[in-house]
């Protein structure tokens, strides 16, 4: 979510999912995107995932706490 001057901005930092980080780049359909979103002093920014807590490194160990 991007909130700017007290204002929800619906749709601003929506990308196109991609496979999680960590696995191989072959599971992607292309190559890996770069995104980019300009941000002025005052901007807040919510960002949840529960992918990376939840991931296994290769022996199998978690990668969270």
């Amino acid at each position: 979510m991007l909130i700017r001057r007290q204002r929800l901005l619906h749709d601003t930092l929506v990308r196109p999912t991609e496979p999680p980080l960590g696995t191989p780049a072959d599971l992607a359909d292309g190559a890996r995107a770069v995104h980019q979103t300009a941000l002025e002093p005052g901007h807040r920014i919510l960002l949840y995932t529960d992918g990376v807590v939840e991931s296994r490194d290769e022996g199998g160990e978690e990668f969270g706490p």
